[in-house]
Formats: C-alpha cells, sequence, structure tokens
C-alpha cells in the first residue's frame, strides 16, 4: 500500500516538474530505450565474437545469434578462419561506433531536455515570485526566494530529473541485461537476480528515510547561508568599522561546513554499495562457473569441452555482471539522489503556487477612471488577527491634490499607503476610484495608474537612463521626456542632460553614485511614468534641504493635474500641500492647510 502510494505521489511530482515538456519528456524516454537495446544488442554479440577468436568458427545452432551469424557468414561466403576472424572483428568494431552515436543522441536529448525543464522552473518561481499576492511576499524571507531560484531549482535539476534518466536508462538495460542472462544460464540468472535484488532493496530501506531526512536539511541549510550573505552585505560597513569580519567568517564557516558535511553523507550514501557489491558478485564469479559446471558435466564429452565451456561462461559473467553492477548501482543511486531532493522539491511547492485570483474577464479593460477622489470607507485592516492597524478608518484624496504624510516610525504610513496602491486590500469597508470599487479583480489595472518613489530605491548596474526608463520599450522612448524629468529632479546639477551624459553606468545598485543623486535619480525616474497618483515615500531624506525644497517646488509646478502624497518627517515642507494626514492611533487626522 505504501508503494502505491509513493508511486502515485511522485507521479505527481513529476507531472507538476516537467509541466508542458512531457511529451518531449517522453520522447526523450524512448530514445533512451533504443541506446539500452541496441547496447544489449551489442553485449549479445560479444560471445559469438569470443568464440570466433577461440576456435575460428561458430557452434551451429548453439543459439539463435549463431544462427543469424552464420547465416550472413554463409551469405557473404567467408570460408576461412582468417576471413571470419578479420570480418567479426571489423564488423564488431562497427557495432560499437555506431553505438557511439546512439548514445550520443539519445544522451544530449536528455541532458538539452532537463535543462529546458530547468529553465522552465526558474521561469515558474521568478514568474510567481512577481505575480504573487503582495501580502504573501511579505509574509516570505527573501532569501527563500533567492535560494530556490539560483540553488534549489539546480538541485532538482542534478538530483531529480538526470537522476531519474539515470534511473530510467537502468531499468531498461537492466531488464534486458538479465533477460540476457536468463536466456543463457537460467539458473545462474536467478541467482545474481535474487542476490542483486535483496542487497540493493535492503541498503535503499535502510538509506533511503536518512537521505531524504538530508535532503531536507540540506535545502534548509542553502536557505540560511544565502540569508547570512544577505545580511553581510547589510552589515558591510560595520564588518569594517567594528573589525567583525573574523565573527562573520566563523559564521558563515559554520553553516557551509554543516551544509558540505551532509552533501558529503548524501554523496557517500550513493557511493559506497558500489565497492561492497563489486568486491562480493567479483569473488563469487569463479564459483558461479564452478556451481554452473557440477550441473552441467553429463554435457561435457571431453577436456576440450570443459575448458572452451568454462572459458565461455567466464568470460559470459565477467562481461554480463561486471555490465549489470554499475547498472544496478546506477539504479540505486537514482533512487537515494531522487530521494536526496525531496526537500528542495517540497520548497518548490511550497513557494511555486498558482495565483489564486485571475481578472475578471467581464471587466472592461478601462473601468478604472480617477478623475475625481479617491475615498476610503470606514476601512479596517491589520497583518495579524487582533492586531489591527486602521480601525473603521474613512479619508477621501481628490485628483490633483498634494498632501503630506506625518506620523512616527511604525504609525502605519507605509500601511496606508499599500492601502491607496492597491497593495493590500481591507478587511472591511472598501475603497473606492471615482465610482469603481478597488478589488482582487481590478487593483492591477489601478496600479498601471500609480508611482512609488521608496526612501532606498533599488538601481540596476546600468546606465542612468536604462534606470530611468525601467521596463519601458525601447521603441517608445520619449527623450525630451526623459530631459524633462532630469531637470525637475536637478540631475542636470551633476550630469549633463545628453545621450552620452545619461549613458555613465551607475555600478551595483547605484554604488556610482551618492545617496542624494540616487534619489534624484529615483525620482527621473517616476517622473518619467505618466501617472495619476505619485507616492513620495521620504524619497528625498537624502538630499540638501535647498535642493529638496526646489525639487518639491518644480514638482509642484510641473505636475498640476496629478495627485500626490508626500511622506515626510520635515515640518519646513508642510506648507506647500494642501491636506496635511497625521497618522496616530490607527487614524488618520487631516488637516487643510491651504
Amino acid at each position: 500500500m505504501k508503494i502505491i502510494q509513493y508511486i502515485k505521489h511522485n507521479h505527481k511530482i513529476f507531472l507538476f516538474l516537467v509541466d508542458r515538456f512531457n511529451k518531449e519528456f517522453y520522447f526523450s524516454i524512448i530514445l533512451i530505450l533504443l541506446s539500452s537495446i541496441y547496447e544489449i544488442v551489442s553485449l549479445l554479440l560479444l560471445i559469438p565474437y569470443v568464440e570466433i577468436l577461440q576456435k575460428g568458427k561458430l557452434s551451429i545452432g548453439e543459439s539463435k545469434v549463431n544462427s543469424i551469424i552464420e547465416n550472413i557468414i554463409n551469405t557473404l561466403e567467408i570460408n576461412t578462419k582468417i576471413d571470419l576472424i578479420i570480418f567479426s572483428s571489423i564488423f564488431m568494431s562497427v557495432v560499437f561506433f555506431i553505438g557511439f552515436f546512439v548514445k550520443y543522441i539519445a544522451s544530449k536529448y536528455s541532458i538539452k531536455m532537463t535543462f529546458k525543464i530547468a529553465h522552465d522552473l526558474n521561469k515558474r518561481g521568478y514568474l510567481n515570485l512577481v505575480n504573487s499576492p503582495y501580502n504573501f511576499i511579505r509574509s516570505e524571507n527573501s532569501s527563500e526566494f533567492i535560494s530556490l531560484i539560483s540553488i534549489k531549482t539546480t538541485q532538482i535539476v542534478y538530483g531529480y530529473f538526470l537522476s531519474l534518466y539515470s534511473l530510467i536508462n537502468g531499468i531498461f538495460i537492466f531488464g534486458f541485461l538479465l533477460l540476457f542472462i536468463l536466456l543463457i544460464n537460467p539458473r545462474i540468472g536467478i541467482l545474481v537476480l535474487l542476490a542483486l535484488s535483496m542487497i540493493f532493496s535492503i541498503l535503499i530501506y535502510l538509506k533511503g528515510d536518512k537521505v531524504t531526512g538530508r535532503g531536507e536539511k540540506i535545502s534548509e541549510k542553502n536557505s540560511q547561508i544565502v540569508r547570512f550573505i544577505q545580511e553581510t552585505r547589510g552589515f558591510i560597513r560595520q564588518i569594517f568599522l567594528y573589525k567583525l569580519g573574523d565573527f562573520f567568517v566563523n559564521k558563515f564557516n559554520d553553516l557551509d561546513s554543516e551544509s558540505k558535511k551532509l552533501q558529503f553523507e548524501n554523496q557517500w550514501e550513493g557511493t559506497y554499495p558500489k565497492f561492497f557489491v563489486e568486491s562480493t558478485v567479483l569473488t563469487i564469479i569463479p564459483l558461479l562457473v564452478v556451481f554452473s559446471i557440477i550441473f552441467s558435466s553429463e554435457l561435457i564429452s571431453n577436456d576440450n569441452d570443459l575448458v572452451s565451456t568454462s572459458l565461455k561462461l567466464f568470460v559470459f559473467l565477467i562481461i554480463s555482471i561486471q555490465r549489470l553492477l554499475p547498472v544496478v548501482n546506477q539504479m540505486y543511486v537514482g533512487i537515494i539522489s531522487i530521494k536526496g531532493t525531496q526537500g528542495s522539491i517540497n520548497d518548490y511547492f511550497r513557494l511555486v503556487k498558482k495565483i489564486k485570483f485571475k481578472a475578471d474577464k467581464t471587466i472592461a479593460q478601462n473601468t478604472i477612471v480617477f478623475k475625481d477622489k479617491l475615498v476610503l470607507n470606514n476601512i479596517s485592516f491589520g497583518y495579524s488577527a487582533g492586531n489591527l492597524v486602521f480601525k473603521d478608518l474613512s479619508l477621501t484624496l481628490r485628483k490633483s491634490e498634494k498632501v503630506a504624510l506625518i506620523g512616527k516610525s511604525g504609525s502605519g504610513k507605509s500601511t496606508f499607503i499599500d492601502l491607496i496602491s492597491g497593495l493590500n486590500l481591507p478587511e472591511r469597508g472598501n475603497i473606492m476610484i471615482d465610482q469603481t470599487e478597488l478589488t482582487n479583480f481590478n487593483r492591477s489595472l489601478w496600479s498601471e495608474k500609480i508611482t512609488y518613489i521608496p526612501q532606498e530605491d533599488f538601481f540596476m548596474d546600468d546606465s542612468v537612463i536604462n534606470n530611468i526608463l525601467l521596463g519601458s520599450k525601447n521603441d517608445k522612448i520619449d527623450f525630451e521626456r526623459i530631459k524633462w524629468a532630469c531637470k525637475i529632479a536637478l540631475i542636470d546639477e551633476f550630469l549633463e542632460l545628453s545621450k552620452s551624459g545619461l549613458s555613465v553606468s551607475m555600478g551595483e545598485n547605484g554604488n556610482k553614485f551618492s545617496g542624494g543623486q540616487k534619489q534624484r535619480v529615483g525620482i527621473a525616474r517616476a517622473l518619467y511614468r505618466k501617472s495619476d497618483l505619485l507616492i513620495f515615500d521620504e524619497s528625498t531624506s537624502s538630499l540638501d534641504f535647498e535642493i529638496e525644497k526646489k525639487i518639491v517646488k518644480n514638482i509642484f509646478e510641473n505636475l498640476k493635474e496629478q495627485t500626490i502624497v508626500f511622506v515626510t518627517h520635515k515640518l519646513e515642507l508642510l506648507k506647500h500641500f494642501d491636506q496635511i494626514l497625521t497618522v496616530k492611533n490607527k487614524k488618520i487626522k487631516s488637516e487643510i492647510e491651504k
């Protein structure tokens, strides 16, 4: 019963992972099957080839393979021993040469298929990251997603798919080899089957759960390492100033050492049985020869037949079992490796979820119109049960209004911004944009009308102009608007507003620019977008006050039609705004300044 449940569970995993590539995957299995058949055919030809080298002829009627080869020899009129040896040697060379291309095609296609699936897994993971509900993203540690897309998907590729291909290839070859051995010598075939099946079944039973458990721990450790590297980057100033290098190195050493120890143990679990089983089987091969001769002694008429039979049997056992052992070990390693990736697969399932809501196709694509006002009607919202940030909040923001938002740290300013921008929806009450209620089904339409400028914006390791464009299509670049946005943000005070001047690289996250310069580029990026609602979340905090006043003045003079929400702690700026919102005690108090 457990075996059936295990097969069903793994089939479900397989269907989820291969997704739209299942037909191509099955085609790759057919190629592996053909490669396996060809390999067994090559092996079948070795026994008559050895007989030709030994005797210079074939024993007629000894096997169907011998009969087929004898017919070919007679058709080609090969009469002398030397001609037969030369022909058979060349024939075997051609067989092995063709075998290389068969294996090459099957292997290349399966590996290519594996990495196509890997790319699809990464794309689905990243797509889920950018399309998941905002609350879900906030609740997850960013290192989990980084680890999933950069590390764990690779573990799934190598540990699951390449191992699965290896396992399937092993099953095919094992089946054909066993059939081959049974046809040649049934007694030995049954003994080999029972011995290998028993040994590896016991090993899988004893080691499987341990490997699965270690795989889950490895997955967890990888997430911890990514998280720690992120934290290291955040503490980089303190590391240099407080000489914390040894502390961080030691902590990283502990995490990585534990991870590598677990990886070693799982790798060793898949490696050491090979040596044990190989040594055992090779030790008993001579005994199998004796066993076979004793049971077939009545068929041996003279000493020459005894020597010939013993030699052929020994060659047969060496070739068959030596080929069978790596195949069985390959199957064992495949099963162990698949079990070892269970932790990464579980994390992938947990994080890569289907988006639970879809746009209502009955709603027209132009239903969100902001011409009059944005109204919050008795809304309540909290991040956890019984811990509300806002309760029964009602508020109106009018079109073209310039609004200042003030309040202590942690009072709920960011939550308010997330609500009016549609990133979060209220638990009770509603948000109306003119006559349209903001819902799961239309908030993506509302987001097209909003621009958000954070206190610490993010910048690509690219030119200034590409950081301003950020996602805009190259065939629709409005260079005059770029210059207009840069002048309002006073970028022209430190950078030439030409295509060559704006082509200057900003470095990793803008590290070639100062904090104030980066904020100005972030403001220019926002102004380039044609939005109805602009949210400045302390976006000028790193600027000199005089420059800040100039930029605020430029914004108000040039964006008269846009609604602006400006989060600030600088009371000197409040006189410029139409309305001042103070966040306090789960409420927002409104004061009309003008």
